[in-house]
């Protein structure tokens, strides 16, 4: 009754051996109604990409926090791990690495991400701040004393979360609910929630291109700009 030939060979797909025509037989096909010769599967789940669409499926679950980018290379912050994506130009093609505990990194579970001018990335888990030294492959727990973090933080692992990385001077900028830790390991300084920038809880960082810092706090924006110190943007009352 079903008289259906996808290839359009004169032979019905219920007797078709190589229903897509790309001379790889269906049970060894791993997409079998769509051609894909070379049978690409770049997130190794067994699914050819040829039936998934890239990068949407390649992730490593839905709880994405983060990402941050660098050239051809993209960094992704998940309740998965972390996810490493290069991209060859010349191939037109993503080359991918997931890590976790499994692989080195100190918890499964990233919440946010930025790039040094080194190509290393930080990355806020729930096991504090970690940098994953790309040339050799290790990873590095950046651990915060009381001193470190000063007004910014009791319980620094807990508070912490986000991080964002200044690429021209690799000055670090560290997130927590009351202020934010920059510098370098060694030496920090706080900047705490109500000594300049709103008095309210903080969620995000962002950098600006011409080096501005800005804050995202529950008490509305807050911009530190060099040599003038903070400004306060916030909601009418």
């Amino acid at each position: 009754i079903d008289q259906r030939d996808l290839d359009g060979d004169g032979v019905g797909d219920a007797c078709d051996p190589d229903i897509d025509n790309d001379q790889v037989p269906n049970d060894d096909d791993n997409c079998p109604y769509k051609r894909n010769l070379e049978q690409l599967d770049r997130n190794e789940d067994g699914r050819g990409d040829a039936c998934s669409v890239f990068l949407v499926n390649h992730l490593p679950d839905t709880n994405v926090w983060d990402l941050a980018s660098d050239e051809n290379s993209v960094w992704v912050a998940s309740s998965g791990g972390a996810t490493y994506w290069r991209y060859d130009p010349e191939k037109d093609r993503f080359s991918h690495a997931r890590h976790t505990i499994a692989s080195g990194m100190p918890a499964n579970v990233a919440k946010a991400v930025a790039i040094d001018r080194n190509g290393n990335p930080y990355f806020v888990t729930t096991a504090g701040l970690s940098v994953h030294i790309v040339t050799s492959g290790e990873w590095r727990e950046v651990a915060f004393t009381p001193a470190d973090v000063g007004q910014c933080a009791r319980t620094p692992v807990t508070e912490m979360v986000d991080v964002e990385v200044n690429r021209k001077t690799n000055t670090i900028y560290v997130g927590f609910q009351g202020g934010i830790v920059y510098g370098r390991p060694g030496s920090w300084a706080c900047w705490p929630r109500g000594g300049g920038m709103p008095d309210g809880t903080l969620s995000k960082i962002r950098l600006a291109p011409n080096g501005d810092v800005w804050a995202i706090t529950s008490f509305g924006l807050g911009r530190y700009r060099e040599g003038r110190g903070w400004s306060r943007f916030t909601p009418p009352e």
